[in-house]
């Protein structure tokens, strides 16, 4: 079986760009990989273990059509992919613009919309197949949905991270404590918020660095709220990879005030690390029967995100047993055989 995985790094981000890493390792298929993005797209691709065989820079929507266009109207004639697999629904809205086979798309990231993901799936249920990693996302879609576990990345994650120089690379000392908030996309977090958080972590005794991709909303709201309170603790706005980002931290924050949101692949991503993460109520990762190893907060007011944080700094023996799940998390292989089941199911639908 052929698969074309078509890769947009702006919309699919870190997130899609790790899915498919994982899946282009993935037996008994042969992989090729286009990317719509920029040169610096491409090495942050390069760098997480995708080799990249064609690039097309998407000034506009019209343009990365036009070039899509071209590229397949050259290559159907000499074999084309079974399957295209798509990342974002950006990417799969250009896959049924140009492709006229079977398409998979895996939501790298929570969809801040799907009905278009549905009217589409629901007009054509056979040839497109959407595969989402939590039931209310797979239900908002509708016909051609698939719930599938999120990928894990086997123990210490997909890439090797030297954690003492990148920490040194970011201005950390041995002695901080990074907490690395997780969001998806990086815009999603509230830089003021955070700050504010690092402070209620402060008054109970626990000076601590935040580390938020950039990207973050209020980021100067943020800065202003450290020097009115003499910088007392950190935030640095890290222009960093999703591993790095993680890699360089103490502990992993998963929050939903105000309006963040953080799917599954970040969270698993930190877990394979060996990187506890405190999460709020309130997201995928603490739902009713969840089997994410997570500390949960109590509630998920404003603030309050800062009491499971503190309980995996004050307590050894908590932070050792998250670790430890976190690693036997990353053993898991659930997602690249539910992937391989569905590139089956469509293509095999697309050719009858």
């Amino acid at each position: 079986m052929r698969i074309l995985h078509l890769l947009d790094p702006a919309h699919c981000g870190d997130e899609g760009l790790l899915c498919a890493a994982d899946l282009i390792e993935r037996p008994g298929a042969e992989h090729e990989c286009w990317l719509l993005g920029s040169e610096r797209d491409e090495r942050r691709a390069w760098s997480l273990g995708i080799p990249t065989t064609t690039r097309v820079h998407p000034r506009a929507r019209h343009g990365a059509l036009s070039g899509l266009r071209r590229l397949w109207h050259d290559r159907r004639d000499h074999g084309g992919p079974d399957v295209v697999q798509c990342y974002s629904p950006s990417a799969l809205g250009l896959a049924r613009s140009v492709f006229d086979v079977a398409r998979v798309a895996v939501l790298a990231r929570p969809p801040l919309d799907a009905r278009s993901l549905r009217r589409a799936s629901d007009d054509d249920p056979g040839r497109e197949v959407i595969a989402a990693f939590d039931e209310p996302t797979r239900r908002s879609i509708g016909a051609g949905s698939r719930l599938v576990d999120p990928p894990a990345f086997g123990p210490g994650g997909p890439v090797a991270v030297d954690r003492r120089s990148l920490r040194a690379s970011l201005g950390l000392a041995p002695t901080d404590i990074a907490l690395a908030w997780l969001a998806d996309p990086p815009g999603a977090i509230d830089a003021m918020h955070v700050a504010y958080c690092g402070g209620v972590l402060m008054a109970a005794g626990h000076r601590t660095v935040s580390l938020l991709r950039r990207g973050a909303r209020q980021e100067r709201r943020g800065a202003a709220y450290l020097r009115a309170h003499g910088r007392r603790w950190g935030m640095l706005l890290a222009d960093c990879s999703l591993p790095e980002l993680i890699g360089a931290a103490d502990a992993c924050v998963v929050d939903v005030s105000p309006g963040a949101t953080c799917g599954p692949v970040a969270a698993s991503l930190a877990l394979s690390m060996g990187v506890p993460i405190g999460a709020a109520r309130g997201t995928i990762l603490t739902e009713p029967g969840s089997e994410w190893p997570v500390q949960p907060a109590i509630s998920g007011a404003p603030g309050r995100i800062a009491v499971p944080i503190a309980a995996i700094l004050e307590v050894p023996s908590l932070r050792a047993n998250l670790t430890s799940a976190g690693r036997a998390w990353g053993d898991r292989t659930g997602f690249g055989r539910a992937m391989s089941d569905l590139w089956a199911e469509a293509a095999l639908v697309g050719t009858g």
